[in-house]
């Protein structure tokens, strides 16, 4: 399990959720709106992505444990949660099954359960056929599929990025296209399929299927912002996230993108994030054995200095009786 720090190191922590395709090289170009207000900034590879193994079979209720194992070997013992995206049900997951250990949470651009009616009403039509090819495909035929994406964006990246920026509309455009969010999302999307398009299929492929878990069920406070321009999540998407929420609060942004994350309203989301904690909730319990783990810290060369240390939580004892 790969992670990055940014912002203040000695600051509240946040575990923040890259999208899909990403990796824990994505994180907001401004590095001072986390240090000014006190954020430690904490993202991770998840399964298949970047540096961190592919996890046959994952669910969004196997992603909490790897992030309360990564707490404890940080040494953190709560902590808030950000979702971007294909992030958001997974900090929703955390949400879900550790309240416990959790401050607060926030989910930008967020999408709920596929199957819930009109949810995909204004969402651009590529981003339909992926999910739909991602979730009845079998498995076999969706990696042969994703293949020659993540070649696309290892070995022509500049080219697959202006692609990308040409099929959404205007205002997502800009948003993707101003030179510091190109430059770290495209760092961030190579990074993603170092290992090939396993990491982004599966996602895909969870996203799309039925969830298990209801956001009916999450008890704590949730925060979420939307753009009202967005093609990729479209707004029927918001709009039915924050209603699934028993606790939910639904900020709209009007006029912006599935980018939003990266325009204005970056500092208010971190200032809520690192705000104290008014709703608490239950806990539930972990299923199955927690994989013991321990973490081994590196230079992370290949990459720009501002990324500074890649560090690897990595497999140790697979049975709690082990302790």
């Amino acid at each position: 399990l790969a992670y990055a720090q940014y912002g203040d190191p000695h600051g509240k922590p946040v575990f923040y959720f890259h999208g899909t395709p990403g990796s824990r090289l994505e994180h907001h170009p401004d590095d001072a709106i986390a240090r000014e207000r006190g954020a430690r900034i904490i993202t991770a590879d998840r399964p298949g992505f970047g540096h961190s193994d592919f996890q046959p079979h994952r669910t969004f209720l196997d992603w909490p444990d790897d992030v309360v194992q990564l707490a404890d070997a940080l040494q953190i013992e709560s902590f808030a949660v950000c979702g971007w995206s294909g992030g958001t049900p997974h900090a929703a997951a955390c949400a879900y099954k550790i309240p416990e250990r959790l401050t607060n949470v926030c989910l930008f651009s967020g999408c709920p359960p596929f199957d819930l009616p009109g949810v995909l009403h204004g969402m651009e039509t590529g981003e339909r056929v992926e999910f739909a090819l991602a979730k009845y495909l079998p498995w076999q035929v969706v990696k042969e599929v994703w293949t020659p994406i993540a070649w696309s964006f290892r070995h022509r990246l500049d080219s697959t990025y202006e692609e990308f920026l040409h099929v959404l509309d205007d205002a997502e455009r800009a948003e993707f296209g101003q030179p510091e969010v190109r430059s770290m999302l495209s760092a961030s999307m190579m990074e993603a399929y170092r290992q090939g398009g396993d990491g982004e299929a599966w996602d895909d492929r969870i996203l799309a299927s039925a969830w298990d878990f209801r956001l009916e069920d999450i008890e704590m406070e949730v925060h979420t912002w939307h753009g009202t321009a967005d093609t990729l999540a479209p707004p029927a998407m918001g709009r039915a996230l924050a209603d699934a929420l028993p606790h939910g609060h639904i900020s709209w942004c009007e006029g912006e993108g599935h980018g939003l994350w990266y325009q204005a309203l970056a500092g208010d989301a971190v200032h809520v994030a690192t705000a104290a904690r008014r709703i608490t909730g239950r806990g539930h319990p972990l299923r199955g054995a927690l994989m013991h783990r321990r973490v081994v810290p590196a230079l992370l060369a290949d990459q720009p200095r501002q990324y500074e240390r890649l560090g690897l939580l990595q497999d140790h004892i697979a049975h709690t009786a082990h302790g």
